[in-house]
């Protein structure tokens, strides 16, 4: 009984405290620390702005204790029910110092992958307690990160009038694909599984890009997607729509990048950029699926439900991100997360001060099981550092009992379990930052106009390495060949060449007087599409077939045509040389 009167009591108290604003459930996936505070900061962001903001969060990935707000009226974490989430088997998490494949797209990965949403999706679209907590709340604006389709089928189940999408990454193919927008393969690169010199990609690289785009559009999405819509369609209702035309209905999307730094892309009117505020064996069920197991078996299908919502945030900026195409309702939101600008505690400002040179920011990220790093690599890490006695290190590392006692034989080197990064970054005495290229760190470097050594692990990282090199404010060290050669090298094109550091500040200039707030106009799109929640912009491209998409349905017969014509053609022209020869012959004789 307590159970059902508790979030009763709490939505009674929600809804009389408040009685102006909107009412937002920010659904947010504790997949990685990076990702949590993102979404955190908007919900942040739009408590500032009077509104009341529930955040859910399904704990994919155990262990990540941060919810990233401090503003957030509630937050629901729902615990795995397993007993051992499947995400925890995933490479990238498990070891990203790994030498076997950690791409998504790998063969092992994907099966992982794909099975860890479809459990989750069923495992709380039928837990009959969260969502009476969740529906004890008349919710005006739902926002989610999207990497499948579940969450947009729950907004459905919940009748949320408005669903936003946001990406704390990059536009990926997924969402690309989803709402319909072109993905040219000769210059773009999946985000997921990109290439570090992209957007100038290699005879070999787009020949590789077609494999992952049709890998990811034909299996990866295909087969999450049936997923998802046969368990809404077996749970919740057997004529639940179909999830991809729910997430195309969206109005807007929200990117997590800048135009000034992702690799251009097309994009479509409804995109905005906030960079500057991510023999067959017996399948296991889709989310799809899960739904029309647990909630009703005719459950709109997913793709439908996730097509239907009216925008999409993504966190980089267009002068960040590589160009792609978008549409008019889709924005770029990079930066949008970065906290306000506080003073150093008095341990890091006397590092800051304690150097002649200056100072070099190591970190690999919230989510990187640093203790994981190789002793070689750690060994030629502080070599290299040794040959720059002039400059102090930070570090943000794990260390063992053995580990410090190697460490401490480098004076230059200070080790940190966590470091005040942004604001370290902003300090005028750090000159270089060696990071893993985690979206938020690259935008943080970006916006602080500090030039990067990039060490990319797993998942988008290449890509925003990509990025970092396309605007020239960084160098690129493969993860298998971190070594003191490696590293040194780095180091001394970024800390003696004077062209990484003018680029990033300049870029660092043009991200500031860009005329785009990423801040006023996310909380005012959210605000919009809660009065009109309808998906006025959905491209046709979302819902045509590959034939027609890719017009092999006029290609193919025009090809037919020509070749016929050519035969004709030259069958024609032997008849008649043949005819000539002939009458040749007679007149000679």
């Amino acid at each position: 009984m307590q159970s059902l009167v508790l979030p009763i009591l709490h939505a009674l108290c929600f809804e009389v405290i408040h009685a102006n604003g909107l009412n937002i459930l920010l659904y947010s996936q504790a997949i990685a620390p990076s990702h949590v505070n993102f979404m955190g900061s908007l919900a942040d962001l739009l408590v500032d702005a009077g509104h009341r903001v529930h955040i859910f969060m399904p704990e994919m990935v155990p262990g990540i204790q941060t919810n990233g707000t401090i503003k957030a009226q509630h937050i629901i974490r729902q615990p795995s029910t397993f007993a051992e989430s499947p995400f925890t088997k995933v490479a990238f998490f498990a070891d990203p110092f790994s030498d076997e494949d950690t791409s998504v797209f790998a063969p092992e990965q994907v099966n992982i992958i794909l099975n860890g949403y479809v459990l989750f999706c069923q495992d709380f679209i039928t837990n009959e307690r969260l969502l009476s907590e969740l529906r004890s709340v008349s919710y005006d604006v739902a926002i989610t990160e999207v990497y499948d389709y579940c969450p947009i089928g729950l907004f459905h189940m919940l009748d949320i009038r408005t669903t936003v999408l946001v990406s704390a990454v990059p536009m990926t193919d997924f969402l690309a694909d989803v709402l319909g927008l072109p993905t040219p393969l000769a210059y773009t690169s999946n985000t997921l599984s990109a290439f570090v010199n992209a957007p100038k990609l290699t005879y070999m690289e787009r020949i590789r890009n077609i494999f992952l785009y049709f890998v990811s559009r034909n299996v990866f999405t295909k087969t999450l997607l049936d997923g998802e819509n046969e368990v809404f369609r077996k749970y919740v209702d057997k004529y639940f729509p179909d999830l991809e035309q729910l997430t195309r209905a969206v109005p807007v999307l929200f990117v997590n990048t800048h135009p000034l730094i992702d690799i251009p892309r097309p994009i479509s009117a409804n995109v905005f950029y906030i960079g500057g505020v991510a023999m067959r064996q017996r399948k296991p069920l889709s989310e799809n699926e899960v739904f029309r197991k647990y909630v009703d078996k005719y459950f709109p299908d997913l793709e439908q439900l996730t097509r239907a919502v009216p925008v999409l945030f993504v966190n980089t900026h267009p002068l960040i991100d590589i160009p792609r195409p978008i549409s008019a309702n889709v924005f770029y939101i990079g930066g949008v997360a970065m906290r306000q600008r506080k003073p150093l505690s008095e341990e890091f400002e006397k590092l800051t001060q304690s150097s002649s040179k200056g100072v070099v920011l190591f970190s690999l990220g919230s989510f990187t099981n640093t203790a994981t790093m190789p002793a070689a690599m750690k060994k030629g890490i502080l070599d290299a550092f040794h040959e720059f006695p002039d400059y102090t290190f930070i570090m943000k590392i794990s260390l063992s009992d053995e580990d410090k006692a190697l460490f401490a034989g480098y004076r230059n080197v200070h080790t940190f379990s966590w470091i005040d990064q942004i604001n370290l970054l902003r300090h005028p005495s750090v000159v270089a930052f060696i990071t893993h290229a985690g979206q938020n760190s690259v935008m943080e470097s970006m916006f602080a106009g500090k030039p990067m050594i990039c060490i990319p692990l797993f998942g988008d990282q290449e890509y925003n390495t990509a990025t970092v090199l396309n605007k020239g404010v960084g160098v690129y060290v493969n993860r298998k060949n971190v070594n003191e050669k490696t590293l040194g090298n780095a180091l001394e094109k970024i800390l003696h060449d004077t062209r990484f550091t003018k680029a990033a500040r300049r870029l660092k200039s043009k991200l500031e007087q860009y005329p785009w707030d990423p801040h006023g106009n996310f909380v005012r799109w959210i605000e919009y599409v809660a009065k009109f929640p309808e998906a006025d912009i959905v491209l046709e491209g979302a819902t045509i077939g590959f034939f027609k998409y890719f017009l092999l349905d006029i290609l193919i017969p025009a090809f037919l045509i020509l070749v016929v014509s050519i035969f004709v053609i030259i069958r024609l022209a032997h008849l008649l040389l043949r005819k000539l020869r002939r009458l040749l012959k007679t007149k000679v004789e």
